[in-house]
């Protein structure tokens, strides 16, 4: 569990340093290509679970290589809102791991792949065949199950995302005296450590889930061509 004295001890630039290690380290597992076949010939969920962590993958590198960009410029708004996004991304992928493991031992094929399918081709339009899951909920199973402030932390970087008070008049401007506001396009954050402590913690969650998913595909793989072979795959 993550302890508040922790995000006192490491300073901004140490951080900084550990995201840039761990986005080089999410580069460095991205394909450039990748053929389902060479998963399983009988089921077509390892290639589905196989696409949603390299999708996923693709999505946090580049918006964490922006946001830390951001960051360095200390143009923090806009930082804080791509490491909100950042946060869910890795939710819904801890989410995906969190629930292919639990449902191993009572493995049910229409279920799997209708969740698969929510997560990797989901969406909230109207025109979509499957709703995507609730990130709320990703976010809620990551503090429930891995860190107990990153609801916490997700709430903070929310307030910057929509147009509330710390977002816009709380960011952009001051009140120097009675009646007198003034505005300046600068930086309104002084200590940015919120914004990049959850930076740090989102890629933690997403690679660790990446492993994770990985070390459990051999067995999700067996499971899914013993208990499938007359599942209709799409």
């Amino acid at each position: 569990m993550v302890e508040k004295t922790l995000i006192m001890d490491i300073s901004n630039k140490k951080l900084i340093e550990e995201v840039e290690e761990a986005i080089n380290e999410i580069e460095s597992l991205l394909p450039n290509d990748f053929d389902g076949k060479t998963l399983s010939k009988k089921s077509k969920l390892p290639y589905k679970l196989a696409s949603i962590y390299y999708s996923y993958s693709y999505r946090f590198h580049a918006i964490a290589n922006s946001a830390l960009q951001l960051f360095k410029f200390e143009n923090y708004l806009s930082s804080a809102i791509l490491i909100r996004s950042l946060m869910e991304t890795a939710s819904v992928l801890f989410l995906v791991e969190e629930r292919i493991e639990r449902n191993l031992n009572s493995f049910n094929c229409e279920e799997t792949d209708k969740f698969l399918m929510k997560i990797l081709v989901g969406g909230k339009l109207k025109s979509y065949e499957y709703f995507a899951y609730n990130c709320l909920k990703a976010i809620d199973k990551v503090d429930g199950k891995k860190y107990d402030q990153f609801r916490e932390m997700y709430d903070q970087l929310s307030e910057f995302a929509h147009p509330n008070w710390a977002g816009s008049a709380g960011y952009f401007s001051k009140i120097e005296s009675e009646g007198i506001k003034i505005f300046t396009l600068n930086d309104g954050i002084k200590n940015p450590f919120f914004i990049l402590f959850p930076f740090s913690i989102s890629i933690t969650v997403l690679i660790d889930s990446i492993n994770s998913i990985k070390k459990l595909m051999p067995k999700f793989i067996k499971i899914c061509e013993s208990s499938c072979q007359r599942s209709a795959q799409r």
